[in-house]
C-alpha cells in the first residue's frame, strides 16, 4: 500500500507587522451616575524568529455605577469577551509542518465595590500657586 504525504508550506510572509488598541470611556451626562468602558485591541499577524505568528484581538467592557452621593462605587468587568486573544504559531521542522496554539483563556467577569469612608472636602475658590505665595512674602 503506498502512501502520499503533502506537507503545506509556510507562505512567504514580508511587510509590516504591529498592533492597534482603543480605549474609550463613555458618559451619557455630566450628571450621569453610570460610565461604560470599551477597551480593545488588534495584533496582526506577524513573525517571530522561526514561526509564523497569527492575528489575535481582544475585547473588554465594564459598566459602573455610584451610589451613596458617589461614595459607593459598583463596577461589573468582562475581559477578552469574543475569546480572541489566542494566538498560533507555525513553522517546518525537517519538512514537517508544526502548528502550536497558545490557548490562553483569560476570559473572566469581575465584580468590584468600592465604598469611600469619610467626608471628601473639595477646594473652593481660586488657587494660588507657591511661586505666587512666596512673591507676596517678599513684598511685606
Amino acid at each position: 500500500m503506498k502512501a502520499n504525504s503533502h506537507v503545506p508550506e509556510i507562505e512567504s510572509t514580508s511587510g509590516w507587522g504591529g498592533a492597534i488598541s482603543s480605549n474609550n470611556f463613555f458618559t451619557f451626562s455630566k450628571s450621569s451616575k453610570f460610565r461604560f468602558h470599551l477597551n480593545g485591541i488588534y495584533m496582526s499577524r506577524s513573525l517571530a524568529g522561526g514561526y509564523q505568528v497569527s492575528a489575535a484581538h481582544q475585547i473588554d467592557l465594564a459598566v459602573s455605577a455610584r451610589f451613596l452621593r458617589d461614595a459607593l462605587e459598583i463596577t461589573l468587568t468582562a475581559t477578552d469577551i469574543t475569546k480572541g486573544s489566542g494566538r498560533s504559531f507555525t513553522q517546518i521542522v525537517s519538512g514537517i509542518k508544526q502548528i502550536n496554539r497558545d490557548i490562553n483563556d483569560s476570559r473572566q467577569i469581575k465584580l468590584g465595590i468600592t465604598y469611600t469612608l469619610g467626608v471628601s472636602k473639595k477646594k473652593k475658590g481660586p488657587q494660588t500657586s507657591i511661586a505666587e505665595e512666596n512673591k507676596q512674602r517678599l513684598e511685606l
